[in-house]
């Protein structure tokens, strides 16, 4: 059972990035224009960045969680294995040929490669490339070892997105997929959210004057009343908090979609994917996170098997090696 769970939140996750591809980084309107119901894969030929990509294609997103995973597995999580699964993919993958690789993980990796320090490669860098890897890491960390997550987190935003408003994101995001990894409440869930995010200031971050995760997904909670339908939520995630490449845009975006609607992983999808901005990696999130939470995806068996077919993936695999990490608590860790 716990295999076919991680598999399902994998195959959420591919989902989310392929629904949400065509649309990434055009505008709500221009998505809402061209795409104005999304009840399945968008055709990437009226996208605006994807047009050249056949329908169904995961990106980045999707790629690298899942070369993390194998790294964890042969070295342990680590800031080295970290280096080496994104350097080995981005060999393998041609990523910078195909654009799928972020401005900051692609300028730090080319540092580390240049011989600087992986320690010191992501300092200041405050877009969403940690958090949209914690995935692999959450997954990876043995179940209720809190001390433990969060020194993984730590150690795997270190070297692309070494800011405290990345490392804010990465922890309260991870923190809340572990807990619904493990089987928690939904107030078990924001918990964790909170609580991952109030430990990311002992890491010794660098501190800019940057809005907040925490505070966004606080002030969401506080007015929730006050929207009317999920629509609603839509235009003001895109208008008002912003939805954009930023750690604190795409972490709260993502925590407040499945706040919304907690039980309807394939909901949160599409709703991710009209947006605008960073669609494909709000969705990947969105949909893990729902998906996880139910300990399955409503997402229509066409949908899964055309990703899962277009990319070649084997998600199964992956799901395995999760749960050996998992359940091997002297091995895996810090």
């Amino acid at each position: 059972m716990t295999n076919v769970k991680f598999t399902q939140a994998l195959e959420a996750f591919a989902v989310g990035d392929a629904v949400g591809l065509p649309t990434e980084f055009m505008t709500r309107e221009e998505i809402v224009r061209v795409y104005p119901v999304i009840d399945g894969l968008p055709n990437p030929e009226l996208s605006r960045h994807h047009s050249d990509l056949p329908a169904g294609s995961v990106s980045d997103d999707t790629e690298q969680n899942l070369y993390l995973i194998d790294a964890f597995r042969e070295k342990g999580v680590s800031t080295e294995a970290t280096v080496y699964a994104l350097l080995k993919w981005i060999e393998e993958s041609r990523a910078v040929e195909k654009r799928f690789i972020g401005p900051s993980s692609l300028k730090s990796l080319r540092a580390i490669q240049n011989g600087g320090s992986p320690q010191k490669a992501g300092y200041g860098n405050t877009t969403c490339g940690a958090v949209m890897r914690v995935l692999s890491v959450s997954l990876c960390t043995p179940f209720g070892c809190w001390d433990q997550l969060a020194t993984h987190i730590y150690l795997t935003t270190l070297p692309t997105h070494f800011s405290e408003s990345a490392l804010e994101a990465a922890m309260s995001f991870g923190f809340a997929l572990a807990a619904a990894a493990g089987k928690a409440s939904l107030e078990g869930v924001i918990a964790a959210f909170f609580g991952g995010a109030a430990r990311a200031k002992a890491f010794g971050a660098p501190e800019y004057s940057i809005p907040s995760t925490v505070s966004r997904v606080r002030f969401f909670i506080e007015h929730q009343d006050r929207f009317e339908d999920r629509e609603q939520v839509a235009d003001y995630l895109s208008s008002v908090q912003g939805s954009g490449l930023y750690a604190n845009e795409v972490a709260p975006a993502a925590f407040i979609l499945f706040l919304t609607s907690p039980h309807d992983c394939w909901g949160n999808i599409r709703l991710a994917a009209s947006l605008g901005g960073d669609t494909d990696t709000i969705a990947a999130l969105a949909g893990a996170l729902t998906a996880l939470h139910n300990n399955g995806h409503n997402i229509p068996s066409p949908i899964v098997n055309q990703v899962l077919s277009v990319n070649r993936l084997q998600l199964e695999k992956y799901a395995k090696l999760i749960t050996g990490m998992r359940s091997c608590r002297s091995t895996y860790g810090v």
